[in-house]
């Protein structure tokens, strides 16, 4: 399992502006892990995606399958540690309860919250539940101080998860998932643990930011009159309505997979074309190396398409998952409800996730290449 170094940096309205650091970890996501072991993939897809009645469109399943960077959070004083992926695709913080069934592997497999510990707990026992498409996670909301770093966030409301859906979690590495997104996406609408840090003065302005590290071919466009996407930080892949996404793959000679993953032969990503996406104005180009992914499995390097189809009930929606965060660094400005992508002048040592004090960086206009190139036309929807 390959480990990476990243920071969560939180500057803090004092006099020194301190900065605090908060390891994350990159692994492998889930469905490359079963890929390796054999597992099949179909067996984890979803063929619809249900709703929950108070929220918006929640987090895929797909989604948990290729989360890759998870970070330690506290919960309770004393703090109990959890892994959670910091997630801008949804708003709800949850992690596993100790009064899970015996027959939920997953939650056994991972660590638990126990507010028997905590002298900060403060019982809620709203039921809350989170719905995939094939299966959802369930229990019950409570109430308790939040630590990221040395930063606390008292008196937040989080899910303790008693149920939670089959294979996917039991392969997670990750406890649970810290949603980053707005509360208006928030199942039962619950305060995000990003709000509480501004209303409590913890961070002086609404926003924070991500660097990862890490539409026509040869005349033929895709999404040409525009299209809505957004960019999530819990999707590994960049994910399109699978029509286009087929189009696309075909374009660069991919061939289709059970379960929906597209291969290329390795021996050709160095012929393939640039993908250029059109973003207000703006190109934003991916290189074969950013969006095809190297996989080993049984001793065999496999060559793995960075696109993926999916079809959302709401109507057409591009998602640029890690593929395309990982090139550009992205800030994510709630206040304004806006998302800001730049290239990186000088890439930092390693990758980051910073919640910080609002600033702008211009988005670099991109010199388009004379390679032949693939490019998407749209604009990038943040919405409440």
């Amino acid at each position: 399992m390959t480990h990476l170094a990243l920071l969560l940096w939180v500057l803090l309205t004092t006099s020194e502006c301190s900065v605090i650091r908060i390891p994350l970890t990159g692994f492998k996501n889930v469905r490359r892990r079963l890929m390796e072991v054999g597992t099949p993939v179909e067996q984890l897809n979803f063929t619809s995606i249900s709703f929950v009645g108070n929220g918006s469109i929640p987090e895929m399943l797909n989604n948990y399958l290729d989360a890759q960077y998870y970070g330690e959070i506290g919960i309770g004083t004393p703090p109990q540690s959890f892994q959670v992926v910091f997630d801008t695709g949804s708003s709800n913080l949850w992690v596993p309860s100790t009064h899970c069934s015996i027959f939920n592997i997953a939650c056994w497999l991972h660590h638990k919250y126990d507010s028997a510990r905590s002298s900060t707990y403060y019982p809620n026992g709203t039921e809350f539940s989170i719905r995939y498409g094939s299966g959802s996670v369930s229990g019950i909301l409570s109430t308790d101080y939040v630590s990221v770093g040395t930063v606390i966030v008292k008196n937040q409301t989080f899910g303790e998860a008693m149920k939670e859906p089959g294979i996917a979690f039991v392969a997670a590495k990750f406890d649970g998932i810290l949603g980053m997104g707005f509360k208006s996406i928030s199942v039962d609408g619950v305060p995000t643990l990003f709000d509480n840090m501004i209303s409590q003065g913890l961070v002086p302005e609404p926003v924070f930011s991500f660097y990862l590290d890490r539409m026509s071919v040869g005349g033929m466009k895709l999404c040409e009159n525009g299209c809505q996407a957004i960019a999530d930080t819990g999707t590994s892949l960049i994910a399109g309505p699978s029509e286009e996404v087929g189009k696309l793959n075909d374009a660069l000679g991919a061939i289709k997979l059970p379960g929906g993953t597209y291969y290329i032969n390795c021996d050709r990503v160095s012929t393939l074309p640039l993908v250029q996406f059109n973003i207000n104005g703006k190109l934003m180009e991916l290189e074969p190396s950013d969006y095809i992914l190297r996989m080993t499995s049984f001793g065999k390097t496999l060559c793995i398409s960075g696109f993926m189809g999916i079809d959302i009930p709401a109507g057409p929606l591009w998602i640029l998952g890690d593929v395309f965060i990982g090139k550009y660094y992205t800030i994510f400005d709630v206040g304004n409800a806006r998302v800001g992508f730049a290239t990186a002048s000088r890439p930092p040592a390693v990758p980051m996730v910073r919640l910080q004090p609002a600033y702008r960086i211009p988005v670099e206009q991109l010199r388009q290449s004379p390679k032949s190139s693939l490019v998407f036309s749209g604009l990038l929807g943040v919405g409440q």
